[in-house]
């Protein structure tokens, strides 16, 4: 009872000292003190008593009031899911109290302490596109992401900037995005993230925090702190608005004095062996004082502390001091949701850490759709220039790299060096070309126009090169990173072409189309979906061709290729290449993600041909391939009593063929090829939509009515190192408007090799690389040998 009354004594004593400062209790869900806690108001830094309870002096410049959750409780959050550490301070109240509600995690915080942090660099969506590929791709791919990992294991994710670009009214979009995740997320403010229609005002300080406001509405304060396992995670805003001429914005990369002063306060709280991640929009090279006072301020916990940060839309690792690094992390909307690749070469993505008591154990840059493993580009010799100047080097583009990383070629086994140098991706060089160049195509704004957003290549310095020893050497980029992971990419002998990949004791390329574009076609005020489409890249190493306006027979070609896709379920009439799927063309459908490769003629475009560029990778002569695919119809013509037949053919190609479609000064339809009947497609005579009038409609290309599977085998010899082109033709024009719609899905290649058969005199092994270790030591397994790092046979 004694017990009691002292505490009720002192709480009421606090209570009476509280008369103008700020007060509150932090308290679990069930009432019991959380001792200790951090809070502040972005100016004062307090913790919490023996009872919960802390006191701050009222200061009316402070807009916020949060708690910095520590480790090994569940973050508070409002109605729809999202972390709501603060509360809006009410600087007309009579009284000022704020209170926090914790609740302690079930297993003691065990989990937290090993947990997974995802950093999203600028999503930066500008438009109803833009909002539709994040949530049905990047939301999507954390999803799965987090499936792959054990049950139990916690989350979090860092977003570091530009939310939107300048459309603040996508922020509950936006917001409801993250939501679907599952994952707690915490924001940097970035540029694109401040108001630009904020009204000029006096001083910078101002203007900056006016401009704020709208994106503090949303997701509360701009700089702020909190607690997972051992770190501890610092928010902090380094744009630092100046206002909006009304052509671009104006800021500049600082971190304000009143920030730093709170950031001090909140570092003293730290134990020794605590460590710290800061967040931040603008990479931290920009801001060398700063970086500096940071530095210092961590130094005394004896730790290795990072920086996360966006901004560039590229990746790059900063390794300022062995304890201090920053990852500035590449933008996971690509170039402006234009296609699929940042300028630097890097894909669509995010950035995965793996945290533990110590420190982290392992990070890497995951690709959208892509591959955990998928860290590294390869390139060929005489690869698209790209202002790189090294035609007579393969190439590698490495994103995770840094300087603490390892970067070998094997060359026929032998482990050389790879220089690192500054430079452009080829591909990426290709599939942009420029900035203003009008590829990739893509849905224009929400008024309907194409503008075009293309940044176009730059350079950038996670680039490799090495010049081969020989001309048809076998070459396999090693790559281990900081943590002794090791990561293995052959390279081919083509940029721009497909490989075979091992599935079992075969080599075996597939494809299901099902990476082609299929958001809905209420973006452009056409109604009709565009997709991008470069030829060589969208697949990798697919092509197409269109005779337009001149019939088979008629006289020469003038073969042309299309600038994009048209993406639709058959209801268009309008003869293009398309990417066919179920649904209502302006809706998005569960069912939009399965697609097919397709054509539909008219007298617009009277011969349409695509295909295939396939290097055989095998290492040893392929004898024969295996060909199957489905053959679909998505629009059945006015009278479906007329066959169509897409027909197939193939060609070996020669180093100039090869050269020329690369180069498009020449497309497949140019290429003469060998007809094999067995492998054409004709339409089924169960169709579902019988076409008695002069009208045609959609149909269900899936429907089993609508499809047949097509197999075959082509005899031919494919020496190591050469492309076959595999082409299907869609060349039938009717006036009648009896053209069908065709596509081809499921597509799958099957190599059959004969190592007697090898006619290039040179040291060849199939690419398939696998990772090993044997006693303790870094092997390189191949299909047939063993390799040392240092070259040796091991077996």
């Amino acid at each position: 009872m004694k017990k009691l009354m002292l505490l009720v004594s002192l709480v009421a004593g606090m209570m009476s000292q509280a008369a103008n400062n700020v007060i509150g209790y932090v308290l679990t869900d069930s009432k019991v003190p959380v001792v200790n806690a951090v809070v502040s108001d972005g100016y004062s830094v307090v913790t919490t008593n023996a009872v919960g309870y802390y006191e701050m002096p009222y200061d009316i410049r402070a807009k916020f009031v949060f708690v910095s959750v520590p480790a090994g409780y569940d973050f508070p959050a409002d109605a729809t899911g999202t972390p709501k550490i603060w509360q809006e301070i009410d600087h007309k109240a009579t009284s000022q109290r704020y209170d926090f509600a914790l609740k302690p995690q079930a297993d003691g915080g065990k989990a937290d302490s090993a947990h997974v942090l995802l950093v999203i660099g600028d999503p930066q969506v500008y438009d109803t596109y833009g909002l539709w590929r994040f949530r049905n791709e990047t939301v999507e791919d954390i999803k799965t992401l987090k499936a792959s990992y054990p049950q139990g294991t916690e989350f979090v994710t860092l977003i570091v900037g530009d939310l939107v670009w300048d459309k603040y009214k996508y922020f509950p979009n936006q917001k409801a995005n993250m939501e679907e995740t599952g994952i707690p997320y915490f924001i940097a403010i970035g540029n694109h993230d401040h108001n630009r229609s904020a009204p000029q005002q006096e001083t910078q300080a101002i203007q900056d925090s006016v401009a704020s406001l709208l994106f503090e509405a949303k997701f509360g304060p701009t700089y702020y702190s909190f607690n997972r396992g051992n770190v501890h995670y610092v928010i902090l805003d380094n744009v630092y608005y100046c206002g909006y001429d009304g052509g671009s914005k104006s800021y500049d990369c600082e971190v304000t004095q009143k920030q730093l002063d709170w950031v001090a306060k909140d570092i003293a709280q730290l134990a020794v062996g605590t460590q710290v991640v800061f967040a931040m929009h603008i990479n931290a090279v920009n801001m060398y004082k700063t970086r500096v006072y940071l530095q210092d301020l961590v130094k005394p916990l004896g730790t290795t502390c990072y920086i996360m940060s966006g901004h560039v839309h590229a990746n790059e690792v900063k390794v300022f001091a062995a304890d201090f690094i920053e990852h500035n992390v590449a933008a996971t909307q690509g170039s402006y949701w234009s296609c699929d690749w940042c300028s630097d070469g890097s894909p669509n993505g995010y950035k995965v850490f793996e945290m533990s008591p110590t420190g982290i154990t392992r990070d890497y840059y995951k690709g959208t759709g892509l591959s955990a493993d998928f860290r590294i580009r390869t390139y060929p010799v005489n690869s698209i220039n790209a202002g790189n100047s090294k035609q007579d080097r393969v190439l590698a583009n490495i994103w995770d790299w840094d300087k603490n990383c390892k970067v070998k070629i094997l060359e026929n086994g032998v482990e050389k060096n790879m220089p690192n140098f500054e430079g452009s991706d080829p591909d990426v060089f290709d599939l942009m070309f420029k900035e203003g160049d009008t590829r990739p195509n893509y849905p224009g704004s929400e008024g309907g126009t194409e503008a075009d957003r293309n940044p176009g290549s730059k350079k950038h310095n996670h680039m490799f090169s090495y010049k081969p020893t020989a001309t048809n050497s076998d070459l396999t980029v090693v790559f281990t990173d900081r943590y002794g992971n090791v990561t293995t990419a052959p390279i081919l002998r083509h940029m721009m072409v497909a490989s075979f990949d091992t599935i079992g004791q075969d080599w075996v390329y597939e494809q299901d189309f099902d990476c082609l574009p299929h958001y809905p076609n209420y973006f452009t005020s056409a109604k009709v979906a565009r997709g991008t489409w470069v030829a060589g890249h969208t697949p990798m190493g697919w092509y197409c061709s269109t005779s337009k306006g001149v019939m088979p027979g008629e006289g020469e070609v003038t073969w042309g290729g299309y600038e994009y896709l048209h993406i639709n379920n058959g209801s268009e009439y309008n003869s293009w290449l398309f990417s066919y799927g179920a649904g209502n063309p302006s809706v998005a459908t569960e069912n939009d993600p399965e697609r097919a490769l397709g054509t539909l003629n008219t007298i617009n475009d009277k011969r349409i041909s695509y295909g295939l560029l396939i290097e055989n990778n095998t290492g040893e002569v392929i004898t024969s391939l295996d060909i199957t695919y489905t053959g679909e119809v998505w629009r059945v013509g006015a009278d479906n009593t007329v066959k169509e037949t897409l027909q197939f053919s193939y060609a070996i190609l020669n180093d100039t063929e090869y050269q020329q479609i690369r180069d498009r000064e020449k497309w497949l339809g140019e290429i003469n090829g060998t007809a094999v009947p067995e492998l054409a497609f004709t339409t089924p005579n169960t169709l579902t939509a019988k076409q008695t009038s002069t009208t045609s409609a959609a149909i269900d290309g899936n429907n089993a009515n609508n499809r047949a599977q097509v197999k075959g085998t082509i005899q031919l010899t494919l020496q190591p190192g050469e492309v076959v082109m595999l082409r299907w033709e869609d060349n039938l024009v009717d006036t009648k408007s009896n053209d069908q719609g065709i596509a081809i899905d499921d597509v799958s290649v099957v190599a059959h090799c004969d190592a007697t058969a090898m006619e290039i005199p040179t040291y060849l092994h199939r690419n398939e690389t696998r990772t090993i270790l044997q006693d303790g030591q870094v092997v390189i397994q191949t299909e047939r040998k063993r390799y040392s790092m240092n070259g040796a046979t091991i077996q």
